[in-house]
C-alpha cells in the first residue's frame, strides 16, 4: 500500500492515470509451488488495490512462457506497450524477468530510451524496528503475533471465503460457528482470536478458532471457525471476510465437552473486555 500511495501521488501531481501491475497466479505459487503462502486471495487483493484509488489494474497471467521473458522484453512489452508507463514505481528490492535477472538498475538503464522515470520507494519500518515486507508480515501471522502483523499491514489481517457446511458441533454446544477453508492463504498460528466478520455491508464481532478441533479429532487440515455474538442466521454459501484483531490463546485439547464449553465462555469474556 505504501507503493500505491506514491503511485497515486505522482499521478495526481502530473495529471496522469494511476495503475498497478500484478500477476495471477502469484509468482511464488507458480514457480515454487508454495502452499498456504498468500496473505490474501486474488479477489481480496483486487479489493485492497481498488481501495487505494488506483485507476487501472493490469493483471498478467503468469505461466511458463511469461516466466521465461527476459527483462528487456518485460520492459518493452508490459511496462511500455501495455501499461504505457510514464513513471515506474517499485520497492527497493524489486526484481523481474527470467530468473529475476532484472532489477532497479535494469529499469533505469532503459528509462531514457523508453521515456519513463523510475521512482524507488524505501522499505517502511515501524518504530524503527520491523521492516514492513510481505515476508515479515507472514512471520508475524504464522507465529501468532497478529497485532504486529496488523500494524505492518496498516489494517487487520483478513481471511475471505465461502461459508462451508460443517458438522454443527458448535451449535450442539451452544456456540454456532461459520466455517472457512484455509486452503489457499497463509496459515495463521493455531488458536483463538478476537475477530470480526463482514457479512454484506455489516461488520459483526465474535471469536474465531483456527485449528483442527483436537477435542473432537474430526479435522485433518486446519480451518477457521467463528462464533458471531448475538447472531443466528443461515449464511451457508455466502462470501464473507473475517478479520483477526488479536491472538487470545493457543489451540487446546480438552478432556471433556464441558471443559471446552467453560473455556469458550472465558475466551468470549476476554474478547468482550477488549472491546471496552
Amino acid at each position: 500500500m505504501h507503493v500505491f500511495s506514491e503511485v497515486v501521488r505522482l499521478a495526481q501531481e502530473h495529471n496522469l492515470a494511476s495503475a498497478a501491475l500484478t500477476f495471477s497466479p502469484h509468482t511464488a505459487v507458480f514457480l515454487k509451488k508454495r502452499e498456504n503462502f498468500l496473505l490474501s486471495d486474488f479477489e481480496r487483493k483486487v479489493q485492497l488495490i481498488e481501495s487505494c484509488d488506483i485507476d487501472y489494474l493490469h493483471v498478467v497471467e503468469f505461466d511458463e512462457l511469461f516466466a521465461k521473458m527476459l527483462p528487456e522484453a518485460f520492459i518493452e512489452n508490459i511496462l511500455v506497450q501495455r501499461c504505457k508507463a510514464r513513471y515506474v514505481v517499485v520497492g527497493e528490492d524489486c526484481v523481474f524477468g527470467y530468473r529475476c535477472m532484472g532489477n532497479i538498475d535494469t529499469l533505469r538503464s532503459y528509462s531514457q530510451s523508453y521515456g519513463y522515470k523510475v521512482m524507488v520507494v524505501d522499505h517502511l519500518s515501524i518504530s524503527g524496528k520491523k521492516i514492513c515486507s510481505s515476508s515479515s508480515i507472514r512471520k508475524c501471522v504464522e507465529s501468532g503475533d497478529i497485532q504486529a502483523a496488523n500494524l505492518l499491514l496498516g489494517r487487520c489481517h483478513a481471511i475471505s471465503g465461502q461459508v462451508m457446511r460443517g458438522k454443527a458441533r458448535g451449535r450442539t454446544i451452544g456456540f454456532p460457528t461459520l466455517n472457512l477453508s484455509l486452503e489457499h492463504t497463509i496459515m495463521p498460528c493455531r488458536g483463538v482470536y478476537n475477530a470480526r466478520v463482514l457479512i454484506g455491508q455489516e461488520w459483526l464481532s465474535g471469536i474465531a478458532n483456527i485449528g483442527v478441533r483436537p477435542t473432537f479429532s474430526e479435522v485433518e487440515l486446519p480451518i477457521l471457525e467463528m462464533h458471531i455474538f448475538d447472531f443466528d442466521e443461515d449464511i451457508y454459501g455466502r462470501k464473507v471476510t473475517v478479520e483477526l484483531i488479536d491472538f487470545i490463546r493457543p489451540e487446546q485439547k480438552f478432556h471433556s465437552i464441558q471443559q471446552l464449553v467453560e473455556q469458550i465462555k472465558r475466551d468470549i469474556a476476554v474478547v468482550k473486555r477488549q472491546k471496552h
